[in-house]
């Protein structure tokens, strides 16, 4: 990976396509992980359609690919990723939580997926491959699932 300065001109900005993921914690604290077709780990969510509202694209493909409804996004962070040959896009991850513990949690995994499985922190460090943004998504969700819990 590597980062290359990108025009601050609003209309460069504008006309990212865009991304919406979600790190979807399970009320024990696990996180949801995928897997794609090729391989690649991934988290629920994807593109978000032109003119769409982003938090519905979010919905609509957490609904399509997982069969779940989520609610009450918070941000956790962006970036924009570039790849040659393809068009750059702005990828913004939010956490969203669960009512109910991993186990309990019906998952209906799309065709664009092979696997999908909440995992604990010590699950997640064993899945390789897993791209920097969503591993450094992940970890957040973790801390701040622990902190939360340390509170308590």
């Amino acid at each position: 990976m590597y980062w290359q300065q990108k025009s601050q001109k609003k209309d460069v900005l504008q006309s990212l396509r865009v991304s919406a993921k979600v790190v979807l914690v399970s009320k024990d604290g696990k996180v949801l992980m995928m897997r794609k077709a090729n391989g690649i780990p991934d988290l629920p969510g994807g593109k978000v359609d032109k003119n769409e509202d982003l938090f519905d694209g979010l919905k609509r493909e957490i609904k399509e690919e997982i069969g779940l409804k989520a609610k009450k996004f918070k941000f956790i962070t962006s970036w924009i990723k570039i790849k040659n040959g393809a068009r750059d896009r702005l990828v913004i991850v939010f956490e969203a939580r669960t009512k109910a513990k991993a186990k309990a949690v019906d998952i209906k995994l799309s065709k664009e997926h092979v696997w999908a499985e909440f995992v604990d922190r010590g699950g997640f460090e064993k899945i390789e491959n897993i791209p920097y943004g969503y591993a450094n998504a992940v970890e957040l969700c973790f801390s701040r699932y622990e902190k939360r819990k340390a509170k308590l």
